[in-house]
């Protein structure tokens, strides 16, 4: 028994980190939130692309929120990339029903919809395809 106990002991540990990998303390979501701000003040791409990267770990409401806010406050490439892959790897249902909102949104500004499309490209459930669909009325050219 005292030779499985240590084992059990770290697949416990394993698992519940593994439960929980993702979630940005409230903590941790106000400093990704400061560095977003300074990397914005400073026109810095690279922090700023980094900041939405990490932001993407939250998986939250919140977190898309902010990096829609933020995506376009320095148009490089390398900050719309992080961007899209940004919110490709968000699952929750939160998450989604934010980027699928700004998908289906009549109007909105061109470029927070093109980058939300390209986030729904690794997704494929009905909310998704609805949402996809509602983008393909929108009549302005850069988004079609």
């Amino acid at each position: 028994m005292l030779k499985t106990t240590p084992l059990a002991v770290v697949l416990t540990l394993a698992l519940a980190a593994t439960a929980t990998a993702g979630d940005l303390t409230p903590s941790g979501f106000k400093k990704l939130k400061r560095t977003i701000k300074i990397a914005i003040a400073n026109q810095d791409g690279d922090a700023l692309a980094q900041a939405i990267t990490d932001l993407a770990n939250d998986d939250s409401k919140a977190a898309v929120d902010l990096i829609l806010k933020a995506a376009l406050a320095v148009p490089t490439g390398n900050v719309f990339v992080a961007t899209a892959d940004a919110l490709e790897s968000m699952h929750s249902d939160s998450a989604l029903k934010v980027i699928n909102a700004r998908v289906s949104k009549k109007g909105g500004h061109p470029g927070v919809k093109i980058l939300c499309i390209d986030g729904l490209a690794g997704h494929d459930d009905d909310a998704t395809g609805a949402a996809l669909g509602a983008a393909l009325t929108d009549k302005r050219p850069q988004v079609l």
